[in-house]
């Protein structure tokens, strides 16, 4: 699914992760490009995503966004669960410093 370019705030991501995690299989790959995402929406994500980790999508791309240092410690978080199976994640420009490194 490539939703880039598209204003996602809370209610979207709501919306999305909701429609997403209702399918019978996993998407392969979530493309949430340029979106304005910041710490609060990656937050509701990854809640929405921890609550059905068989449906998590086996890429992610949430490049030039918002997500800086603290978003980049939750994700992290959420890559613990033995459940969540993600190959490959793009976090660039995300205002990410050394601090989420």
């Amino acid at each position: 699914f490539d939703g880039s370019s598209n204003r996602i705030r809370t209610t979207e991501m709501n919306i999305l992760m909701f429609a997403l995690t209702r399918r019978r299989w996993p998407l392969r790959t979530l493309q949430l490009d340029h979106c304005g995402i910041d710490l609060e929406v990656l937050i509701e994500m990854i809640k929405l995503l921890n609550e059905k980790p068989k449906m998590t999508p086996r890429n992610i791309s949430l490049a030039f966004n918002d997500i800086g240092d603290k978003g980049c410690y939750c994700i992290a978080e959420m890559l613990i669960d033995p459940k969540i199976h993600l190959e490959e994640l793009k976090l660039t420009s995300n205002a990410i410093g050394k601090q989420g490194l």
